[in-house]
């Protein structure tokens, strides 16, 4: 009976642990916005009289320079893989960011979808990054046709985070754009110290218990 007690205080402590870090994102393909304010399906990240009375937003994500969000078969040209809605980056500088919080050492892997806008370019492929708290953790220069991209990064502490992604226009063109949907986030929880602490405590416990069992077979 002791055996099955210390079993399960290990096996609880890790649980605890692998609780304690599991942030997610939402709306990972900016399904929830307010594109039903807008006269032709698709907005920026601020007001442009003609498109709206309202700058884009999107439930949990934010939006800054030439970014923001389309229906499917606007002026954009985009179709979803998934859903009806996209977000855009046009030229550089245009940020779409969401922030979440984790209460302990995680790792994370990062995947989402992009694509090149193809019905308007003038000049070369949309170049974008893809940053956690402000640190490059891809980069590239995505397609003409969807595609899955993903990005790891491990033993990132506790604490708010931030995963954005930004345009950068590395080929000078003088207006290109990549669309971006599908941005799904899976975190693997590293235990602590403590963890491990207790694991062997609780390893040795059951090492003492098989010895005197042993013993007393004998």
């Amino acid at each position: 009976m002791r055996m099955k007690w210390i079993g399960l205080i290990l096996a609880a402590s890790f649980s605890i642990s692998a609780h304690a870090a599991d942030p997610a994102l939402s709306n990972e393909s900016f399904e929830s916005n307010n594109l039903a304010s807008s006269y032709y399906g698709y907005l920026y990240s601020y007001v442009i009289p003609t498109l709206g009375p309202n700058a884009v937003a999107a439930s949990n994500w934010s939006f800054a320079g030439g970014s923001g969000l389309s229906h499917d078969a606007t002026a954009w040209g985009g179709t979803t893989p998934e859903g009806d809605h996209f977000a855009f980056l046009q030229n550089a500088g245009g940020v779409i960011s969401q922030s979440f919080s984790s209460s302990s050492i995680a790792d994370y892997t990062f995947s989402f979808n992009l694509v090149q806008r193809t019905n308007h370019r003038i000049g070369g492929l949309q170049t974008l990054s893809v940053n956690l708290d402000g640190n490059t953790i891809w980069s590239g220069t995505p397609g003409t046709s969807w595609q899955t991209f993903s990005a790891s990064l491990q033993n990132v502490g506790a604490g708010l985070h931030t995963l954005s992604f930004v345009g950068t226009n590395l080929n000078r063109a003088a207006d290109t754009s990549v669309f971006v949907d599908n941005v799904k986030m899976s975190v693997t929880p590293v235990p602590e110290p403590e963890t491990y602490a207790m694991l062997l405590a609780g390893l040795g416990l059951m090492g003492g218990v098989a010895r005197r069992r042993k013993a007393a077979r004998s």
